[in-house]
């Protein structure tokens, strides 16, 4: 399993996203929420939940070449109803690198 550190990713570590496991391409983080994670209705924010999955690719990615540079180009998530698990099976990330070895 590779290491993540503190500063892999400033982002995750202000909301306060922990990297689980990382390895072989995949990826499992955690969050332990705290008040300001929720709308004003008191429901977590979607914004939380897409910066878990978007971060937790790019993550997932880096384990497999911690050398190759990852963005994300398009992501679309459907909010259907509220879960505490939420998974994303590797075979729903899709990888291409835009980048030449040469």
């Amino acid at each position: 399993m590779r290491e993540i550190s503190k500063n892999f990713d400033p982002f995750s570590t202000l909301l306060g996203i922990n990297y689980d496991s990382v390895e072989n391409g995949v990826c499992k983080v955690s969050l332990v929420t705290r008040e300001e994670h929720f709308n004003p209705h008191h429901v977590l924010s979607d914004g939380v939940i897409y910066t878990m999955i978007d971060h937790g690719m790019g993550a997932a990615l880096w384990s497999l070449n911690p050398e190759e540079k990852t963005a994300t180009i398009e992501i679309k998530i459907n909010y259907i109803s509220a879960h505490l698990n939420i998974s994303v099976p590797p075979s729903g990330v899709h990888h291409q690198s835009l980048y030449s070895s040469s």
